[in-house]
């Protein structure tokens, strides 16, 4: 009884093009595992997923027909875009976030109670979840988010029951052209839009809503990222972090309106954060671009070099083949063309060692960088520490 994947039945389940019983075999005992494209693991009685490593450039893998409980060991496999896992024994959609080129993909006849876990499968343009054990019509409004879905099966599962459910996906998946392996005719998509009209401007709203929310947290964590690469991490919370550490702020913090104008004093820092922020970051954003530019000069002058080392050696192999078919010609002038290609050969050695330490120094010269990027966080921190300091007689 198989239940996981074997070597053997790796290279067994290997698909290839037509060709003679002997030769595919041969084929596949020996193809790199890179090279393997599509795989067909039907009727394998396979408990687990698992063993897939390497599969770099697999396009197609077919799990039907097995004992698959749970999506798992897929991450690596980055080039697939279709697969299949229909009559399984799968719960639960997860696993599949790596999956981002998956173009088709079927869960039909599993146990899946709920739609989740496909946010990533943006190219996704075909989805089999017939047969499971989805129940509410409003499970549907998590597809809204595949963009490109256009054919979707969904017969079969209990909510299909529901005497509105036709009309009701259509109405809400309004880029689809096929449910339940029929066409999705124009007729049917107006009813559907006039029939929900009311309650997809509101789906609409909450779902702008939430592309506002999204846009928000991307935006601060890229800010975020640009602030730690800039070495102003919780610059921003430097008056905070101020009053705090000030045991005399703690005390006066306990007596009624004592501290009434520390907003206007807040407002203030708030201000002298933006100039300073604004001056670190053009500075970093300028020294981004020095680096950048230095670092492009060094790969030119390299290129350079490699350029004069294989012209180098191209010119000695000319001169070898030269030299041993005057040799093979004329054996009497073998001993002083030897002598003439040991002295090309010496002279090669010197050429090579002296562009390699040519470019040694300018790969030392390139580590340099690491004290000029330090000096530019003495910088910043010279800038943070001005604004403490301004803080400081600013409030007291």
């Amino acid at each position: 009884m198989v239940t996981a994947i074997t070597n053997e039945l790796l290279r067994s389940c290997i698909q290839l093009d037509v060709g003679s019983v002997e030769r595919l075999d041969e084929r596949k005992r020996v193809m790199p595992l890179k090279n393997v494209t599509h795989l067909v693991f039907s009727f394998k009685d396979l408990r687990v997923i698992d063993h897939l490593d390497g599969l770099t450039f697999l396009e197609r893998l077919h799990l039907d027909n097995n004992s698959i409980y749970k999506i798992e060991n897929l991450s690596l496999l980055v080039n697939l875009t279709i697969l299949d896992l229909s009559f399984n024994k799968v719960e639960k959609i997860e696993g599949l976030e790596s999956l981002k080129n998956l173009d088709d993909l079927s869960l039909y006849c599993n146990q899946i109670k709920h739609l989740e876990g496909l946010d990533a499968l943006q190219r996704l343009t075909s989805l089999s979840l017939g047969k499971n054990l989805l129940q509410s019509l409003e499970e549907i409004l998590y597809l809204r988010r595949l963009k490109s879905l256009q054919l979707l099966t969904l017969d079969g599962n209990p909510l299909c029951k529901d005497q509105d459910y036709r009309t009701y996906v259509i109405g809400h998946l309004r880029d689809l052209r096929f449910l339940d392996h029929r066409v999705v005719d124009e007729a049917s998509l107006l009813v559907a839009r006039e029939q929900y009209q009311d309650e997809m401007l509101d789906v609409k709203q909450k779902e702008a809503d939430e592309e506002l929310v999204l846009k928000a947290a991307q935006a601060k964590a890229s800010q975020q990222d640009l602030f730690k690469e800039a070495n102003l991490t919780l610059v921003d919370a430097l008056f905070d972090s101020m009053l705090l550490e000030d045991p005399e702020y703690l005390k006066m913090k306990e007596v009624p309106g004592l501290l009434e104008a520390l907003d206007e004093y807040r407002q203030k820092n708030d201000s002298n954060n933006e100039e300073v922020i604004g001056l670190i970051l053009e500075q970093h954003g300028k020294k981004k671009e020095e680096i950048t530019a230095w670092k492009l000069a060094i790969k030119i002058l390299l290129d350079e070099r490699d350029k004069a080392s294989l012209a180098a050696l191209n010119s000695f192999n000319k001169l070898k083949k030269k030299v041993f078919l005057e040799i093979q010609n004329d054996s009497s002038i073998g001993e002083d063309r030897l002598r003439q290609l040991l002295e090309a050969n010496e002279k090669l050695k010197d050429k090579l060692l002296e562009l390699e330490m040519l470019s040694v120094g300018e790969i030392q010269e390139d580590h340099t960088l690491s004290n000029e990027e330090r000096m530019h966080k003495a910088i910043n921190q010279t800038f943070q520490d001005e604004e403490i300091r301004r803080n400081r007689d600013c409030l007291w």
